[in-house]
């Protein structure tokens, strides 16, 4: 989970979104130093070389309950188009008279299109690669903090 991003979203009066968030690569945290480690350095993000992540809007559009929000997310350098499944969370007003708005998205991308291709030799000349990740600004995942560097 990455403990550091921020975003704009701006609503025109004719209804159409932009959505414009940065995302601290440094800022990964799984609650194990070794793996966040890893995260971070040359074999996966490159925080050092690759300080951001960031995703911006091409189109929003409704799908039932929710909306998808289609852009161009960036890692390591490298944009793809990704689609969000987005959920409104609700609105209040904040202590200050501001209305505020909450919205959670997730989305499944392949650390492979973004040039993230850290394999693990295993033994027997097998090799774990875990391909597919989900992407998400909801709450942390589940995968537990001590099972690094290979899932239980």
């Amino acid at each position: 989970m990455f403990q550091e991003a921020t975003g704009t979203l701006e609503v025109a009066q004719e209804g159409t979104f932009e959505v414009d968030a940065h995302v601290r690569a440094e800022s990964f945290n799984s609650k194990n130093e070794d793996r966040d480690a890893h995260v971070r350095g040359e074999d996966f993000l490159n925080a050092e070389q690759y300080p951001e992540l960031t995703f911006v809007t091409k189109g929003i559009r409704p799908a039932y309950d929710t909306f998808d929000m289609t852009g161009d997310l960036t890692i390591r350098g490298v944009s793809r188009e990704v689609t969000f499944e987005v959920e409104f969370g609700g609105q209040a007003v904040d202590p200050f008279g501001a209305t505020r708005a909450g919205f959670s998205a997730s989305a499944v991308i392949s650390r492979n299109d973004f040039g993230l291709n850290w394999n693990a030799a295993l033994e027997a000349a097998a090799f774990w690669s875990a391909t597919r990740s989900p992407s998400t600004s909801r709450s942390p995942s589940s995968t537990r903090a001590d099972s690094y560097p290979f899932p239980r």
